[in-house]
């Protein structure tokens, strides 16, 4: 009798653990697959331009989007990052209130980017004889709302575990991306405040999915049951941190592209831009999988349980560094044939620099089993220290790099920056988290 109560309870957990298993390995895929079409949509889009628009244009464009990107940084701090915090470590319970509030921080912040953004732009225009440049950051102040949006949306299911409807965003966002860029196309519109349009009208998809969310999810009583106002000062008292941080990854990031333009050009500006493409579809792989990991990682922090995080981390970084080694390689013996089939041949003196732009997201990899953990301690002074380390290695660099040997000097200004990240990383891992455990063991 009791061995058959042994075997019954061994095939119950066998069973629990298949189905886990098969679980999160279709979780996995989803998010995947969502950050395959949502990085697939956003380097299509980067490809076309670079083929439809002169590299001067291009260059605009790629400025225009930096200082796009550097506002990311604030949405991030403020409302990306502490949702994916605190979400699951303190909210689990209320998560969907939780949530919905973040829909009004985001209108509040994000409307706050837009203006100073469009005001930016509009100073520009009036200060300077080549309007393209400042039509173009006008067209980021105007959808950056909507824009955001989607990456909250996104954010969102992921944090619900619910990657399926983040995949549908994406989908929904690739379709209407295409079509709306072969529209201007046709009608030969070079303006970028249009182009810049179009990535907003593509945005949208994040609101009407996220409609769903609302309508099925939210009631009057779940959605009063926390304070927007609380939810914002607890948020930016944890991200005030990570607003530091904005300014100093902006430096060590973007500061290339600034600098390729003063002292080249904005043609060379567009040529390094249209390097990075290569690299963006393996980075938004890295970001799709640790975005979906980081959750369980925090509340394995809020239970305290640390074995579980070293376990995990070490497993989602192995394959990580697996797949970016494979992509290098792919990139260095098919180099020539990539600048060929997306660019046609305009930037094939610059093709042996596309396999060393891949060494940026193998670092990354190496990085991410170390920055899931050291995140998930819930220290926003890390964002800061680690960014001003990248700064110092990126501005640096970049100045001396870049005017040595121009568009060769960016790349090698950003696997400098990236490399610093690491090393930072790695200290934070090992002064933090092992004296953790140390410290709990010899309690």
């Amino acid at each position: 009798m009791p061995k058959t109560c042994i075997t019954k309870s061994k095939d119950v957990h066998s069973i629990t653990s298949h189905e886990l298993i098969k679980k999160w390995g279709l979780k996995s895929g989803l998010a995947v697959m969502d950050q395959g079409f949502f990085s697939g949509a956003n380097f299509l889009f980067n490809v076309l331009l670079v083929r439809w628009l002169s590299a001067e244009t291009y260059g605009a464009f790629s400025l225009a989007f930096a200082i796009y990107l550097f506002s990311t940084s604030f949405h991030n701090a403020l409302i990306l990052e502490p949702m994916s915090v605190f979400g699951t470590a303190n909210y689990s319970r209320d998560i969907r209130s939780y949530l919905a509030k973040q829909i009004i921080i985001h209108a509040i912040v994000t409307g706050i980017l837009g203006i100073l953004m469009s005001v930016l732009g509009v100073l520009l225009l009036y200060f300077t004889t080549d309007p393209l440049l400042s039509y173009a950051i006008i067209g980021v102040g105007l959808f950056m709302p909507i824009m955001l949006f989607m990456w909250l949306a996104r954010r969102i299911y992921y944090i619900l575990s619910e990657p399926g409807s983040a995949l549908l965003i994406s989908i929904i966002y690739l379709v209407a991306l295409v079509i709306g860029s072969y529209i201007l196309h046709y009608f030969k519109v070079e303006n970028l405040f249009a182009w810049f349009g179009v990535l907003g009208i593509s945005s949208f998809s994040g609101f009407l999915v996220l409609l769903k969310f609302n309508q099925s999810s939210f009631g009057v009583e779940q959605v009063d049951k926390l304070n927007w106002r609380q939810l914002f000062f607890d948020q930016w008292t944890f991200g005030r941190w990570i607003v530091l941080a904005a300014f100093f990854y902006f430096a060590a990031t973007q500061f290339q592209l600034f600098i390729t333009a003063n002292y080249i050009g904005l043609e060379a500006a567009g040529v390094f831009r249209a390097l990075q493409n290569f690299m963006l579809p393996m980075m938004q792989l890295l970001t799709a999988i640790s975005t979906l990991a980081f959750p369980s990682m925090a509340f394995s922090y809020g239970q305290k349980n640390y074995s579980e995080m070293s376990r995990r981390s070490f497993m989602v970084s192995s394959a990580l560094i697996i797949f970016s080694i494979m992509y290098v390689a792919f990139l260095f013996f098919y180099a020539n044939p990539l600048e060929q089939l997306f660019y046609g041949g305009k930037y094939m003196a610059y093709t042996w620099l596309i396999p060393i732009t891949g060494l940026i997201p193998l670092i990354t990899a190496i990085e991410v089993g170390f920055s899931l953990i050291v995140r998930s301690l819930q220290r926003s002074v890390y964002h800061a220290i680690l960014t001003f380390g990248m700064s110092i290695g990126g501005v640096f660099s970049g100045l001396v790099f870049i005017p040595l040997f121009g568009v060769s000097g960016a790349v090698f200004s950003l696997i400098t920056s990236n490399f610093i990240s690491l090393v930072v990383n790695i200290w934070f891992y090992r002064n933090w988290f092992l004296v953790l455990i140390s410290s709990r063991s010899a309690n």
